[in-house]
């Protein structure tokens, strides 16, 4: 239950977004070498107008809510026996603006510093009283016996270890409550001289701001990118280097919370790839949006080239690696030939710009999809369909284990167009099970779908002139948040699926109803009705546009569509964050221990070499430092382990982290017949990050992470074997000394 309490207290940190809070001065704490900002405000004007302030300020949604009271009772209390006040800390989080900086690591070239800071106010305010108790709820977590003043930047903090050793430093800066894990990264927060971050302005302040600096991260990653140039040459080839930032965030505008994702890439020389495809796409044609229907659960609607895309995907290939690219080109050409038909200089040129990807309610499970594309030369596009069609059979059964297969182009008509669907019989039937998929010609477009069912569908739509989606009352309330030149636009609404859903797995959350050993009883029947949930499904819009250097998008709607699919990257992309943000420091922690663990690794094959090269096969050296001195490990960084704050010297002046049985018995002769479980080399203490522990290097070349206990117990153990197994060391050339 701690690590649930943990937890918890990480994710309402991350989570809580609040409703009040003091002046605004986080921007001056943000380092210019920060590359990840998150930022949390609750208190920008507006949010309390949107759509999701309203829903959760709704009795129903308000007294459903209350039923989690005994859950977060339950958390609380098992907070409180590790000494944290989490009523104090949800309230801190919930109320006051706060920001995550991630920046470079001072001693680690691959590793992240973390900054937090909370906007806490005036000593006796009500928030300095929830900070307190979170300054109490850090010193319970860590060691708070490791706990001791600093000063950085005229700014007196703590410092202390967490659990697993990493140094922690929080306190206050003015009215400001910080906390740290890298000193260097803290100080040039604290410092008010020292250069900031500038991040681009947007149209408003934001309840919710994630900004990246790209060229803040390739500076932090030099090093890497250096010894590593491939992956350099694939940022450039994907056009990434473009990108100067980019910010994801939710703004208050008018009475909507429109979800904003802005990407700055200036420099049009730069601009490749994707990059160079996004900002050169041209504004859709509103006309084609009069060929969706007014029912759609969802559409997208753009103007991209295809070809043009087509063409950008195999020059990314050939920027990247210009071998590769050519062997997959030839394999293309291949396939090609074996269908008959060239595909980026026949296929695609046939098509035009304006592209509809439709789903509306066809079938239980939500829609059936559909393609509508505009062509230029409808008769060499049909061509081209007839003869990959004619030999699709071929081509499937030169692929293993698909054996003996049918196609065959049957034609039929529906409502006098002319459609055609593929027919498949043997193994694609079976790999593609409800799918025939089909197309029909309608004036200058194409209509291609994956069932005549859903093909059928939408030729009714056409055929019957019914209303389209310019119709619909929740795009005509959003008609107004589409730009002129925007590049791609797509309108979703699914009220019935929203409802359906929700009245499908709402009854499931009485399971947490036998969760044992709460306060109370949980009761998680009474949920509020579906009929709430779908007057808030009103519908959502989603533009983008490319203008004076910036790639913008734009999510907005008046009701609560977060189930909409248009929001599944960005969920995508807040959930990988809110998982990321807590488990950066672990993976440093991580990584350090494995380095350690890899110098000991290192270090045993420099004693099996120095054994072949220079110890006749049979004696040990005198000391780990002979290893340096005979440049059997020529490389001083393997003596030094990544978690040593201050390795002390070796005699020959060599720093070292590690101490060995050479070492330990200096006075006694090792022979090369040890038993291969005894310890030969370990972490001269048990270093901060590796949670009392330390690794072990045995006379068999293998590590071990072992506790203090079996560490004692290896020494013991040693030092009976040594007593076997040892002579005593005389000078060389003494009669039975060493050789």
């Amino acid at each position: 239950m701690k690590r649930l309490a943990n937890c918890t207290f990480l994710l309402l940190c991350v989570l809580a977004v609040g409703v009040d809070g003091g002046e605004r001065t986080l921007d001056a704490m943000l380092p210019d070498n920060a590359y990840l900002t998150v930022t949390v405000d609750g208190t920008c004007l507006g949010f309390r107008e949107t759509p999701l302030h309203r829903f959760f300020s709704e009795p129903e949604v308000v007294a459903a809510l209350e039923q989690f009271q005994p859950l977060f009772d339950k958390l609380a209390a098992e907070a409180a026996k590790e000494g944290t006040d989490l009523g104090a800390i949800v309230r801190l989080a919930s109320k006051a603006p706060w920001t995550i900086a991630l920046g470079p690591a001072a001693d680690e070239p691959t590793g992240a510093a973390v900054l937090m800071c909370w906007q806490v106010g005036a000593e006796a305010g009500p928030l300095r009283k929830a900070a307190d108790a979170l300054h109490k709820a850090i010193q319970a977590s860590g060691r708070p016996e490791t706990a001791k003043p600093v000063t950085l930047a005229d700014v007196p903090l703590t410092v202390q270890e967490s659990k697993t050793g990493e140094p922690v430093y929080y306190g206050y800066a003015g009215p400001v409550f910080v906390m740290g894990n890298d000193q260097a990264f803290l100080t040039r927060a604290l410092d008010p001289a020292a250069a900031k971050l500038q991040r681009p302005p947007l149209d408003s302040p934001a309840v919710l701001r994630m900004h990246y600096n790209h060229g803040a991260l390739l500076r932090a990653f030099k090093a890497p990118l250096e010894a590593e140039p491939q992956t350099q040459k694939l940022l450039d080839g994907l056009g990434v280097s473009a990108i100067r930032t980019a910010d994801f965030a939710l703004v208050p505008k008018g009475k909507r919370l429109v979800t904003l994702l802005q990407i700055h890439m200036p420099d049009e020389a730069k601009r490749v790839g994707i990059t160079k495809w996004l900002a050169d796409s041209p504004p859709v044609d509103r006309a084609l949006l009069k060929m969706v229907p007014r029912d759609t659960m969802l559409c997208y609607a753009t103007s991209a080239d295809l070809g043009e895309m087509w063409r950008e995907i195999w020059d990314t290939v050939k920027r990247i690696d210009p071998d590769a690219g050519a062997a997959v080109m030839a394999e293309v050409k291949k396939f090609e030939t074996r269908l008959g038909v060239s595909i980026g200089g026949g296929v695609l040129k046939t098509l035009d710009r304006g592209t509809l990807l439709i789903t509306h309610g066809q079938t239980w499970l939500g829609g059936g999809a559909v393609v509508v594309q505009r062509v230029k030369d409808g008769d060499a596009l049909e061509a081209a369909i007839v003869q990959m069609v004619n030999r699709l059979d071929l081509v499937l059964m030169g692929i293993d284990r698909v054996g003996a297969v049918r196609t065959q182009l049957k034609p039929f008509t529906y409502r006098g167009i002319q459609c055609h669907y593929l027919w498949l019989m043997g193994m694609p039937a079976m790999a593609l099970p409800g799918s025939a998929p089909c197309y029909a010609r309608h004036g200058n477009h194409f209509v291609f779908a994956q069932h005549p069912l859903y093909l059928k569908g939408y030729l009714d739509f056409l055929v019957d002139k019914a209303p389209s989606v310019m119709e619909h009352p929740g795009f005509q309330a959003l008609q107004d948040a589409v730009p002129e030149q925007a590049s791609l636009i797509s309108f979703a609404a699914w009220p019935d699926t929203v409802q359906a859903v929700y009245n499908t797995l709402a009854p499931f959350l009485m399971t947490m109803q036998a969760i044992p050993d709460l306060p109370q009883p949980l009761d998680m029947a009474n949920m509020p009705s579906s009929r709430l949930l779908r007057s808030y499904a009103k519908g959502t819009v989603l533009t983008s546009v490319f203008e004076k250097g910036r790639y913008r998008v734009e999510l907005q709607g008046d009701g609560l569509d977060y189930l909409s699919p248009q929001v599944a990257p960005v969920g995508a992309v807040a959930v990988l964050a809110g998982m990321l943000l807590p488990a950066l420091t672990r993976a440093r922690g991580e990584a350090r221990r494995i380095r350690d663990r890899n110098n000991l690794n290192q270090i045993a094959k420099g004693m099996a070499t120095y054994l072949n090269e220079h110890g006749d096969n049979r004696f040990y050296p005198a000391s780990l430092a002979e290893l340096w001195d005979k440049k059997v490990i020529p490389d001083p960084g393997v003596f030094i382990s990544p978690l040593d704050r201050a390795p002390p010297k070796l005699p020959n002046g060599l720093a070292c982290s590690y101490v060995t049985c050479l070492d330990k018995y200096p006075k006694r002769l090792f022979l090369d017949d040890f038993p291969p479980n005894v310890a030969m080399g370990w972490d001269r203490i048990s270093f901060p990050g590796m949670g009392g522990r330390r690794n072990v290097m045995f006379f068999d070349s293998h590590v071990e992470w072992v506790d203090e206990a079996q560490f004692q117990e290896l020494m013991k153990q040693l030092d009976d074997e040594v007593k076997k197994h040892t002579r005593p060391r005389l000078p060389k050339g003494a009669a039975g000394g060493e050789l």
